[in-house]
């Protein structure tokens, strides 16, 4: 995607919005396939199951958000 916003910054918010789509999907794959017992151990450091699920989620979807803005900058430049 960042390629394509390079070229085309117009995309940038059907990027966003296809990202938002996808946030569920790989939620639900990363819920039903990780394995169990892994959580349990950053549980026992005192991360929240909350924590656990959302933080990866909300620091992937920031550094999209900055790449998306990254590439629309350089790609106006050019």
């Amino acid at each position: 995607m960042g390629g394509l916003v390079f070229f085309e910054p117009v995309y940038i918010p059907l990027c966003v919005i296809l990202k938002l789509l996808s946030i569920p999907v790989i939620f639900y794959l990363y819920s039903n396939l990780s394995r169990k017992d892994q959580m349990y151990f950053y549980i026992n450091l005192g991360i929240s199951r909350t924590e656990y699920y959302i933080i990866p989620f909300a620091v992937e979807f920031v550094f999209f958000v900055f790449l998306m803005a990254l590439a629309a900058a350089v790609g106006y430049a050019f």
